[in-house]
């Protein structure tokens, strides 16, 4: 029964992120729920992986929901951000459009891998963890300081497409698909310590 935690703690994510949409109005009190569903999708995030991984409780069936998961908040979250939080923007429509290149280079990602090696899935590389990082804590600052600046939008949305460069190098040059490969610059630091000892 332990081995299923991890999968159980990707579908309370799923349905975490769904039911972010429920609590997007201004109030305090559905401020607050969001802020405390959405800081329970990042804990449940981290725990799924880091469980799986210390105890050998990896599975096929774990990765795809794990990436499931990735995918609903990143939907979802976009989703509140854009459309249901009572947010300002600083130039509505080139955020919009800086934000749709990011998605749409993202969704690109998610396409390759499925083409390539016929899975819907993302990529675990450092700097896709960078980025998720980035995106969960921005999702909550920019509700309460109730503005979306446009500067961290165009930050993150070119580490995006940093991001997804690499991604495609990975999925282009790999015999196999690999959903927790660290990424180019991790391997090449860990080859120089390699050839260091």
């Amino acid at each position: 029964m332990r081995k299923h935690i991890p999968n159980l703690l990707s579908c309370f994510r799923i349905a975490f992120s769904a039911l972010l949409l429920l609590f997007c109005d201004d109030t305090l009190q559905e401020r607050l729920i969001f802020t405390l569903l959405y800081f329970a999708i990042a804990i449940t995030d981290a725990l799924d992986g880091f469980l799986a991984r210390r105890y050998h409780w990896e599975s096929k069936l774990g990765a795809k929901l794990d990436g499931l998961g990735d995918l609903t908040i990143f939907i979802f979250g976009f989703i509140c951000l854009m459309f249901l939080l009572p947010v300002n923007y600083e130039n509505p429509t080139r955020t919009l459009l800086t934000l749709g290149v990011a998605i749409a280079l993202k969704a690109f990602s998610f396409v390759l891998t499925r083409v390539r090696f016929k899975e819907w899935n993302m990529m675990h590389t450092l700097l896709n963890k960078f980025l998720g990082a980035a995106l969960y804590c921005a999702v909550p600052v920019f509700m309460w300081l109730r503005s979306i600046n446009y500067w961290f939008v165009l930050a993150i949305s070119i580490v995006a497409a940093i991001s997804v460069l690499e991604d495609t190098v990975i999925l282009f040059t790999a015999d196999h698909y690999d959903a927790d490969h660290k990424g180019l610059l991790f391997e090449k630091i860990a080859a120089r310590r390699g050839k260091a000892a």
